[in-house]
C-alpha cells in the first residue's frame, strides 16, 4: 500500500502518535511519504534530512515543499496522485489556517482524504469547523464511539468511520521504568506523595484549578509534590506562570517543572517514579498521557467525560463536576470539583491497599491499547475506505 501522511512532526501530542504508527507500517512494508504542514526544531531529537525524515533507524521520504505551512507543491500533488490514500494526523483546528484547508481541498481532488484526530467540542460544535471538515475529509476516524456518533450527526459530507483508538507501548511504559532513566531516579528519590500533570500546559488544561488541589492538600499537611512535565518548555507552551501559582497556592519549594520533548524512555522513567496522575481539564478526548500513566502503574483520578469513560471505564477515579466553563461563544463545559479531587487523594495518600488496587486496575486497563492494534485497524480503514 502506498501512502501519504500529513502528520504534525513539530512536537506535540500527534508527532508521538504519527512516529508510532509510521514505525510500524515501515516495518509491515507501507510505502510511505511524509508531509509537514508545521516544522519547527523538533523537541525529541528527531531529525529531518534533506529529504528524509528519520527515527529510530527508519526513514521516510519528507515531502518538504509543504513545510512551513505553505500550500500545496507540485511534489505533493504528484505523491497525493500516486498514493492510495492520504491520511492527516495532526490537530484538527489546523484546518482553520488558509494554507492547510487549501492544500487538504487541493488533494481531495486527486485522492481520498482520511482525517484521524480527536474531535472534542470545538469542531464538532463549531458551524465553521463542521463545514471545514466536511469540505477536507472524505472519511473521518475518531477516537471513540462518543466522538463517532457525535461526528456522524453533524457532518454532512465525509464519512464517519469505525473508531481506532490510540495505544501505549507497554515494553517502554512500564511500573519499573524509573530505574531505566535519571530523571526517573532523580524524582524517585524525592520525598512526598508526587502528583503528576502531563500535557501542554493550555487554557482547557485548566491548571489553575489542578495547583488549587495540591494547595488544598497541603494545607491539610499532606506532603504533596508536584510533577509538571509540559509539551513545550515552560512559559512558551501557553500562559503558565509557575510562580504566580505556586505563590497562590502555597506551593513554593513543592514543585518540580520538566519543559520539552523526552525520548520515550525518559518520559516513562519520569512517569513511573511518580504516585498518581491527575487532570483537570474540561475538554478532553482520549487522554493519551493518562494510558501512558496507567501502563506506569499510576492510579488515575481524571474529569468525568464520556469519551474518557468510554476509554478508561472503571479503572479511573473520575472527579465531580462543579460548575461550567464559559468560552464566550455560547458553549460551556463541565468544571471538576477542587474538593472531590483533593478527597479523593487523601484517601490515595491515606491508604496503600487502596493505591495498590487502583495501580492494579490501571495496569490492566492499559494492556488493552497497543499502538501495534492501531496501526493494523488503521490501515484495514484505509483498504476499506
Amino acid at each position: 500500500m502506498r501512502l501519504l501522511l500529513i502528520a504534525d512532526i513539530s512536537g506535540s501530542s500527534y508527532t508521538k502518535v504519527a512516529v508510532e504508527l509510521m514505525k510500524r507500517w515501515a516495518k509491515k512494508g507501507v510505502e510511505l511519504k511524509l508531509a509537514a504542514p508545521l516544522l519547527s526544531p523538533p523537541f525529541r531529537g528527531l531529525e529531518a534530512g534533506a529529504l528524509h525524515y528519520v527515527y529510530e533507524g527508519f526513514s521516510v521520504p519528507l515531502i518538504s515543499g509543504y513545510c512551513g505551512g505553505r500550500a500545496a507543491s507540485c511534489e505533493l500533488i504528484k505523491a497525493a496522485m500516486k498514493a492510495d490514500a492520504v491520511i492527516y494526523l495532526c490537530e484538527p483546528l489546523l484546518i482553520s489556517l488558509n494554507d492547510v484547508f487549501t492544500t487538504l481541498v487541493t488533494l481531495k481532488e486527486e485522492t481520498r482524504i482520511f482525517g484521524h484526530f480527536a474531535l472534542n467540542y470545538y469542531p464538532l460544535n463549531s458551524e465553521r469547523y463542521r463545514e471545514k471538515l466536511d469540505a477536507c475529509f472524505d472519511y473521518i476516524i475518531p477516537l471513540t464511539r462518543y466522538e463517532s456518533e457525535l461526528a456522524s450527526q453533524v457532518l454532512k459530507e465525509c464519512k464517519v468511520l469505525s473508531p481506532v483508538p490510540h495505544g501505549v507501548d507497554l515494553s517502554v511504559y512500564r511500573p519499573s521504568a524509573w530505574m531505566a532513566g535519571d530523571i526517573g531516579r532523580r524524582v524517585k528519590d524525592m520525598e512526598g506523595f508526587k502528583v503528576l500533570f502531563l500535557g501542554r500546559a493550555a487554557i482547557y488544561k485548566d491548571l489553575g484549578r489542578w495547583y488549587r488541589v495540591l494547595g488544598e492538600l497541603a494545607a491539610r499537611k499532606v506532603p504533596v509534590r508536584g510533577v509538571v512535565k509540559v509539551t513545550g518548555p515552560l512559559g512558551v507552551d501557553a500562559p503558565l506562570r509557575p510562580e504566580a501559582l505556586e505563590d497562590a497556592n502555597s506551593l513554593r519549594g513543592r514543585m518540580f517543572y520538566v519543559g520539552g520533548w523526552l525520548e520515550e524512555a525518559g518520559l516513562a522513567s519520569l512517569i513511573s517514579a511518580c504516585d498518581v496522575f491527575l487532570t483537570t481539564s474540561i475538554c478532553e478526548c482520549f487522554l493519551l498521557s493518562a494510558l501512558e500513566a496507567q501502563a506506569c502503574g499510576l492510579p488515575v483520578v481524571l474529569p468525568d467525560l464520556p469519551s474518557l469513560r468510554e476509554v478508561y471505564g472503571d479503572s479511573a477515579m473520575y472527579l465531580k463536576r462543579e460548575g461550567w466553563w464559559y468560552d464566550g461563544l455560547g458553549l460551556k463545559l463541565p468544571l471538576s470539583s477542587v474538593e472531590d479531587a483533593v478527597e479523593k487523594l487523601l484517601l490515595l495518600y491515606n491508604d496503600e491497599d487502596l493505591r495498590e488496587e487502583w495501580r492494579a486496575k490501571s495496569l490492566e486497563n492499559a494492556q488493552k491499547y497497543t499502538w501495534d492494534a492501531a496501526a493494523e485497524k488503521l490501515i484495514r480503514c484505509l483498504e476499506a475506505g
